[in-house]
């Protein structure tokens, strides 16, 4: 959940353009884009940044569809 808040945004850190809490929220539950790894120190990183960024993908794709609905 930390993960979560992190990469939508919160007071102290940046947020994604057009990404709400609600868009991450909603990707995140669907379960196809596991954030588990992320902050883990010994995590492969290459693994850690290919989830995050197919996380961070999917949230813009789902934006995008719901624009053009």
């Amino acid at each position: 959940m930390l993960a979560i808040h992190g990469l939508s945004g919160a007071d102290i850190v940046a947020t994604l353009h057009g990404i709400g809490k609600a868009t991450v929220i909603k990707v995140s539950k669907t379960g196809r884009f596991s954030l588990s790894k992320l902050g883990v120190g010994k995590a492969d990183m290459k693994s850690v940044e290919a989830r995050a960024t197919n996380f961070i993908c999917a949230t813009y794709i789902r934006q995008q569809n719901r624009i053009l609905l």
